[in-house]
């Protein structure tokens, strides 16, 4: 629970008008941990204007005590939030306290100055909608990073000793849950950025960043009718501009007998005496089968027999007819494909964990090429060596390598942007081919990625999908291929990365596709079979980030035993992007173990550099790339006890900066002790119903450490990482 002054209690009772003039002191407060709140509704809705005078706010929650988003101490500079609501509005107040007004900062980019933001997660699903209003009154409203537009009614109004924001936020703007009972909980959480005191700040410190579902406040007592909201926001059935639309129920088929054809129809008037004739077309335009629907409705759904249809492109047409004219037509592509070899490779999930051949398999991947924007041209068959050598068993290539694939006349298909994406293809100095037989001998596998293929929010474009098709059959049957990575970073284009996810489950049955994300997990849960996130923290935020990204994706995909989720790590350093080092080997591996503590059951590392971008200083330090080959052989050797082995409970310090994972496999029990702080610390790990030997082996570093009956006692630097053995 929030910790509350008896001077904020008296204030409570009296009007917020009064309240706003009053400054409330925070030293001696304690961060809360998940702060609760109920909300009641009211009766008259608030005129949004920037005063809060209204009585709308008199009974309104009212949220305090903000801290920064660390949570290591109060804000220097308070904010006080108001939250009430009616049938139709959410309506929220701010008031941001502000010792130096005339120093308030905004600017062309909404998150550049002075703003404030809200995370509403009806439901507490991680999915959530997030808002942003500027000192100036711009505004920003996303699901999950999708910008979206919205009928936000916003107003700020700045006084001598704070500026005000007075939001009312329509409940369809908000991201509903699927309706499965009441939404009692609500993830809320309410932040602020000052970027003169350089406080980021929130009601619920999310440690990391303010993108942290899993760390936001909870809120109750909010009684709305969600199911009614999440029907009105589910898309309505297409209905083409004409007479009919018409769909198939896949794109591609192999093997299958029946094609599921829906057909809706558009037209006024009677459908008496009216019939839909369907009939399948080659790539040539010819009729080569036709069948009729005799009683027409508004939708039609027909299965029509494709089994003798030799691999090819076809069209599903639709006509609708009056006696013998035609009133109405439609029509819709499909490809029937040759039948896929199975893999020489078997890649399947179970049980939340990659199994490749029947085995556990911890994926330890390196973005190959993608991580040295300019000098990947320079890449060879030495650098495939120097990644198997440095103890990567995967590769994932960019869409650099594809020459053989994007140029010539397929540059119409996928537009490049400019120039400068052709010519960094045009002189890759190795195509995808030539990676995926050098992986290959190399006892590597590859995740191909074909970024330009899907790269537009439709996805309807016909020759689009061809070509990417062509692409994805063509290296399917390459025995190095582990599996897909369908989309990059794509967090607000669910349908798409859903597409897209669709499109190579049908070409490809077999091996599974993997989605990387900066936070949308949840929102994309149903688009991948691999989730993964990027929180790149090394120079930006807390290394715990990683720990926080990881919770979020094992609270997604937990419940699918069929999915997984790695987590992407920092390997790279950028000063012109917003990351001005490289990760030092320690903190490198502190991430790499921290992900394995919290569930993370792959690795993959952003990004590889050629030597001479590294002796250049540039993007990856020499230092860490040749520290890898050591660590990764570490992740290799602790592999089955993360993946296979029991929790183990009772190990625990009093000191927060550690992060404890315990695994019982093969008859020893792995204490893995993170030290998340940059502070050297001596600390004891406290141990409940495990009996410990006076002496305790720490793997990878030739040691023993002295224990006691019922602790262990030892020495961390910042960022260390001790593996204890029983």
């Amino acid at each position: 629970m929030q910790v509350y002054h008896g001077l904020i209690s008296i204030i409570q009772e009296c009007l917020v008008c009064a309240l706003l003039l009053l400054c409330i002191p925070v030293s001696g407060l304690c961060a809360p941990d998940a702060p609760f709140m109920a909300v009641k509704s009211t009766a008259v809705a608030p005129v949004i204007d920037g005063e809060l005078n209204d009585p709308a706010w008199i009974g309104a929650a009212a949220f305090r005590d903000f801290y920064l988003y660390s949570g290591e101490k109060p804000a220097g500079e308070q904010t006080r939030v108001y939250m009430t609501y009616n049938k139709s509005n959410l309506y929220i107040a701010f008031v941001c306290y502000d010792s130096r007004i005339a120093d308030l900062k905004t600017a062309a980019s909404i998150f550049a100055g002075d703003e404030v933001e809200v995370f509403i997660d009806p439901g507490r699903t991680c999915d959530y909608t997030h808002i942003a209003v500027d000192s100036s009154g711009k505004t920003y409203l996303a699901w999950q990073m999708g910008n979206r537009p919205s009928n936000l009614v916003v107003a700020t109004k700045i006084f001598a000793d704070r500026w005000q924001v007075e939001m009312a936020v329509p409940w369809k703007d908000i991201k509903w849950p699927a309706p499965g009972g009441a939404v009692s909980e609500w993830g809320v959480n309410f932040c602020r950025s000052n970027p003169r005191t350089k406080e980021s700040s929130c009601w619920s410190p999310t440690i990391t960043g303010f993108h942290n579902p899993l760390r936001f406040g909870i809120v109750t007592g909010m009684k709305v009718d969600a199911k009614q909201f999440y029907l009105a926001q589910q898309p309505a059935a297409k209905v083409a501009s004409g007479a009919l639309a018409v769909s198939t129920d896949k794109t591609f088929y192999c093997v299958e007998k029946e094609l599921a054809a829906n057909i809706r129809v558009n037209f006024e008037g009677s459908l008496g005496g009216k019939k839909i004739l369907l009939s399948i077309k080659d790539n040539q335009g010819r009729k080569l089968t036709e069948s009729p629907i005799a009683s027409v409705l508004l939708t039609n759904r027909k299965n029509i027999n494709i089994s003798t249809l030799p691999p090819g492109d076809y069209t599903l047409a639709a006509s609708l007819m009056e006696d013998s004219k035609v009133i109405g037509e439609a029509a819709q592509w499909f490809r029937k494909t040759k039948p896929m070899a199975r893999p020489a490779n078997n890649v399947e999930i179970k049980d939340g964990i990659l199994y490749l051949n029947g085995k556990p398999h911890l994926p330890i991947v390196l973005y190959f090429g993608s991580g040295d924007w300019n000098r990947s041209c320079e890449i060879s068959i030495k650098d495939v060596e120097d990644a198997a050598n440095k103890g990567f068993n995967t590769l994932l290539p960019g869409w650099e390598f594809l020459k053989d694939d994007l140029l010539g006349e397929r540059e119409k298909i996928w537009k490049p942007a400019n120039d400068g994406s052709v010519n960094r293809i045009k002189n890759c100095s190795m195509t995808l081919m030539d990676v995926l037989n050098a992986a290959q001998k190399n006892n590597l596998q590859v995740i191909p990625y074909f970024g330009y293929m899907w790269r537009t929010e439709k996805l309807d474009d016909e020759s689009r999908i061809k070509m990417g098709a062509d692409i994805i059959e063509k290296y399917r049957n390459h025995p190095a291929v582990l599996c897909w990575h369908s989309n990059d970073e794509t967090d607000g284009w669910v349908t798409l990365n859903q597409k897209t996810y669709k499109l190579y489950k049908e070409i490809d049955p077999y091996r599974p596709v993997f989605l990387n994300l900066i936070f949308a997990a949840a929102a994309n849960k149903n688009a991948a079979d691999i989730l993964s996130t990027d929180p790149y923290p090394i120079g930006k935020t807390s290394i715990l980030a990683v720990a926080s990204h990881t919770d979020t994706l094992r609270r997604v995909t937990d419940g699918n035993p069929k999915q997984t989720c790695w987590l992407v790590h920092q390997m790279f350093f950028s000063p012109r992007e917003g990351w001005p080092r490289c990760p030092t080997p320690k903190e490198e591996r502190c991430m790499t173990f921290l992900s394995l503590n919290h569930g993370a059951k792959g690795l993959a590392y952003f990004g590889y550099s050629v030597e001479g971008t590294r002796k250049a200083g540039q993007r990856l330090t020499e230092e860490l790339w040749q520290y890898m080959a050591e660590l990764n052989s570490q992740t290799k050797e602790m592999s089955l006890p993360y993946l296979v082995g029991k929790d183990v409970e009772g190990f625990t310090s009093s000191n927060k900066d550690l992060d404890i994972a315990a695994k019982k496999y093969d008859g020893h029990t792995y204490v893995i002790v993170c030290n998340t702080s940059e502070k050297s610390i001596n600390a004891e790990i406290s141990v409940a119903g495990i009996k410990l030997p006076e002496k305790i082996e720490v793997l990878f570093e030739r040691r023993f450490v002295d224990a006691k009956e019922a602790s262990i006692a030892d020495s961390f630097t910042g960022y260390d990482v001790h593996i204890y053995k029983l």
